[in-house]
């Protein structure tokens, strides 16, 4: 009659010749890849989304600035 701990029960990292500290620095190693790269590529998105704010406050700074140069202009027709 087979014991429960014969060698039916072993995991495949037991068999693999992988300990469990080995298999939680993997782990370890992995997690922190995964967010390195996660990491990046939110800098990333960052950085695009950054620079489009910055083009349209400058577009919008040029088009407030003509629309106040407009205004001016009829400011004195409308005080007649």
């Amino acid at each position: 009659e087979p014991s429960f701990n014969d060698e039916t029960t072993s995991t495949t990292s037991e068999q693999s010749g992988i300990t469990p500290t080995k298999k939680q620095a993997l782990d370890y190693a992995e997690r922190r890849r995964r967010n390195n790269d996660s990491a990046r590529r939110s800098r990333e998105v960052r950085r695009q989304r950054e620079m489009e704010n910055r083009h349209k406050s400058e577009k919008l700074a040029r088009e407030n600035e003509e629309l106040r140069k407009r205004c001016n202009d009829y400011a004195p027709r409308l005080r007649r």
